[in-house]
């Protein structure tokens, strides 16, 4: 799960990129935006859990000449020190205060959402969900005005079920994406969406000529099996049939003798 998460949200970033690198308008100012990414988590040592990588994924806009609002999820998996998984999933909102809109970006963040941490734990494991708050740090990047970068460190409390607990941790994560204008994106996905039905108009059309090639194979074997069929029935029902005559001719065999023994 956490290796697919990386290469989706790997793959949607560098596809946005190579996308939007030619694109030359202000959308990207007031306008909607997509903040796809990876990231890398430090875990709370109360949860004896290694650090690892996660993803996101951030749909924001510019409400104010200083503020941004940041709505989105991340995921993250890593392997416990103990055997199992910790799991951590996170939703939330988050209010950035820019402290310039020119080409390099600095900020400040503060967010609140919902947390879940689930521990698959052989002991001492388990599923909490609670509210979940963080502060951090970062920086924006403008590639164009279109597009763009950004890199966060932040601080992240929640609530987790630790050694049969509820236990308030705190993990850092530090957050690397790419901005992307929405109005951008559609085009690509109209795209993908066109190349997936190609593919599977083409999956469908070679299953069809595969079942057209064995039905042509399997055709003649079953009608020389159900030739075969009906002659095993009739050859049985033929056998039947001499029996039955058989025992009739023994039968009247026998009621000659009988009458022939009353006469004398």
């Amino acid at each position: 799960m956490k290796k697919n998460l990386m290469s989706l949200a790997l793959l949607t970033t560098l596809s946005i990129a190579s996308f939007a690198a030619s694109a030359e308008d202000d959308a990207y100012k007031g306008a909607w935006y997509a903040l796809p990414g990876v990231s890398y988590n430090w875990t709370d040592g109360a949860l004896k859990a290694d650090d690892g990588m996660g993803g996101f994924i951030r749909v924001g806009k510019e409400f104010a000449p200083n503020w941004d609002l940041q709505f989105g999820g991340s995921y993250a998996s890593v392997d416990g020190n103990a055997g199992g998984k910790y799991k951590q999933t996170l939703v939330g909102v988050d209010a950035l205060y820019m402290f310039s809109r020119e080409k390099l970006r600095p900020f400040l963040l503060v967010g609140v959402g919902y947390a879940d941490n689930k521990l698959d734990y052989a002991v001492g494991g388990g599923s909490k969900g609670s509210i979940m708050g963080n502060i951090g740090a970062g920086v924006q990047y403008s590639l164009t005005d279109s597009i763009g970068l950004q890199a966060d460190l932040r601080s992240v409390w929640s609530e987790a079920n630790v050694g049969g607990d509820s236990k308030t941790v705190g993990n850092t994560i530090l957050n690397l994406g790419a901005i992307s204008v929405l109005v951008l994106l559609l085009p690509l996905l109209l795209f993908q969406s066109q190349l997936l039905s190609q593919l599977r108009l083409s999956l469908w059309l070679k299953r069809q000529r595969q079942l057209l090639l064995l039905n042509q194979h399997v055709s003649p074997c079953l009608k020389r099996l159900r030739f075969n069929q009906r002659l095993c029935l009739t050859l049985i029902n033929t056998q039947s049939r001499v029996k039955t005559i058989k025992c009739l001719m023994k039968r009247l065999q026998k009621l000659k003798s009988m009458t022939i023994l009353s006469l004398s």
